[in-house]
């Protein structure tokens, strides 16, 4: 299976427009040898591979061709945009490849539409209403919920959150995350025509995720109280003072103090959330450059806030974007081109 994506920076402000696609290639396959069918039992003898199996098949093997594409489109609105918002829509087996041997039978097309806000109610706590719907042939699946973010400290979250999966159960899911570890806790309340037969019971559902890494996205690790910002020894490591290293300071540099180090830090000048890679909510700085996207004239080069965050490759005070020769020092009259 292969896939790829490409993201779209909207003129208009902090907006983001991401399409992918992905195709993969299924082999499916049978050994009639290995099977046995009714026409090949004999009464009082049992099953004898030798005779005929009645059946005719036109292939016992065959490669499927699946493709799936989708869109999302991310941004930020409200009072400062606050707001994140984030609507996606995607088709599956598009072109309904066919998956019987002895029938036309095809695998049906399946659209998912989906839809989410991240609404700050303060910087320690945000709420994520959600909704979800996907069909396929004649089955379908609205899910509509609603999930709450507290932060207790920069390396420690919770979550808890209620959803409805129409006309089949009520999901109540619960989740701690502490560093790297996240633990989920999720059980459903069957609502559907099955109900009487389960007395409503439904399912516990466990979940556990970890990322491996020096540091996980949006996660820091503590920063040393050391003023030069080095790690200072404590009884459980060695009484040798460590070497002051310029590696190490860049490796702990948090230059805005905000308790996400700079190597994390989207917004390595901005104080922020850690919740949201450093950022304050509805603040995105992609090239970290300490311009924001919404003024960022080019927001995936890192450059100057002298020249809306373009860089001046040739340092002659024209923005690359406005330089015909960014490679060769010349005048503004001449568009920084030489004479």
């Amino acid at each position: 299976k292969g896939s790829f994506g490409y993201t779209q920076p909207l003129s208009s402000g902090n907006n983001f427009l991401q399409a992918g696609a992905s195709i993969g290639f299924l082999q499916r396959s049978f050994n009639t040898a290995l099977m046995t069918f009714d026409e090949q039992f004999v009464e009082d003898v049992g099953f004898d591979s030798e005779l005929s199996n009645g059946e005719r098949f036109s292939e016992t093997s065959r490669v499927i061709i699946d493709g799936s594409v989708g869109l999302v489109w991310r941004g930020s609105f409200g009072e400062s945009r606050k707001i994140d918002a984030t609507l996606g829509a995607a088709v599956h087996n598009f072109h309904k490849p066919k998956e019987g041997f002895l029938t036309e039978a095809v695998l049906s097309m399946k659209q998912v539409f989906q839809g989410q806000l991240d609404i700050p109610i303060n910087s320690k706590t945000i709420l994520e209403p959600y909704a979800f719907y996907q069909k396929q042939g004649v089955q379908n699946e609205i899910l509509i919920g609603l999930n709450f973010n507290k932060k207790v400290n920069k390396d420690c979250n919770v979550e808890l959150g209620l959803a409805n999966r129409m006309e089949d159960a009520w999901v109540i899911m619960s989740a701690l995350q502490w560093g790297n570890t996240k633990v989920i806790v999720a059980y459903d309340y069957n609502t559907s025509a099955l109900k009487s037969a389960t007395n409503g019971r439904g399912a516990i559902e466990l979940g556990l995720r970890m990322n491996f890494g020096l540091s996980p996205k949006g996660i820091s690790i503590p920063l040393p109280i050391s003023e030069a910002n080095i790690p200072t020894p404590t009884p459980n490591y060695t009484s040798e003072k460590p070497t002051k290293k310029i590696s190490e300071k860049k490796l702990y540099k948090d230059s805005d103090h905000d308790g996400v180090r700079d190597i994390d830090d989207q917004c390595p000048h901005v104080a922020g959330d850690f919740n949201n890679n450093g950022c304050p909510h509805g603040f995105k700085d992609t090239d970290r450059d300490g311009v924001p996207d919404d003024k960022d004239f080019c927001i995936h080069i890192k450059g100057s806030p002298e020249f809306n965050g373009c860089p001046d490759t040739d340092g002659d005070g024209v923005s690359d974007i406005d330089d015909k020769c960014p490679y060769l020092k010349g005048a503004r009259e001449s568009n920084g081109c030489p004479d």
